[in-house]
């Protein structure tokens, strides 16, 4: 576990900073750490920010690349999609890991610096994120499409068809982001 480590490390900073070491002799008696230190210690490693891999300018740019592309499959294989809403979702990058879409936002942020128009990218991407929540509630939503009310209008075909629509705007929308960004 990463945490011990680290735990270990922050403990030792915070008796450093205190000059706590182990007497020389037995003449000298050690400082007591107080529980006002070992919280102040906590902090500093709740606070401490760990080095994680960033997403590189260049893969988040391939990233948004091959969620274009996936967005014109969608598209096309769109009534052929295998396992209905889930299968709509899954290639959407909602559900599951594999598709290009998966954290799309994360790779996004990372291309806000790089954009040509930044305040037109990040509102088109914020629209973005907002059309795949639709796009993913209504295919969601048509795995529990049925039993009561109007069977036309709470059926799965109604749902799935719904989410066509609504990707088809997300479309427009990735777009004015690709336009926004520049090439």
């Amino acid at each position: 576990m990463v945490r011990a480590p680290i735990l270990v490390l922050a403990l030792a900073s915070a008796a450093s900073a205190l000059n706590l070491a182990a007497p020389k002799s037995h003449a000298a008696a050690p400082k007591s750490v107080s529980r006002r230190d070992v919280a102040a210690a906590f902090a500093a490693l709740s606070t401490a920010t760990l080095p994680r891999p960033a997403l590189a300018e260049s893969a988040a740019r391939a990233q948004w690349n091959a969620a274009l592309k996936e967005l014109d499959a969608i598209v096309s294989d769109f009534d052929g999609i295998q396992g209905g809403g889930d299968g709509i979702r899954r290639r959407l990058g909602t559900v599951g890991t594999t598709s290009p879409l998966f954290q799309i936002e994360k790779a996004c942020q990372k291309l806000l610096g790089e954009a040509e128009d930044p305040a037109e990218f990040a509102d088109a991407l914020e629209e973005f994120m907002l059309g795949v929540g639709r796009v993913d509630g209504m295919a969601y939503s048509s795995n529990f499409a049925g039993g009561s009310g109007k069977p036309s209008e709470n059926s799965a075909a109604t749902y799935i068809a719904r989410s066509k629509k609504e990707l088809v705007v997300l479309k427009v929308t990735a777009a004015k982001m690709d336009k926004a960004l520049g090439k």
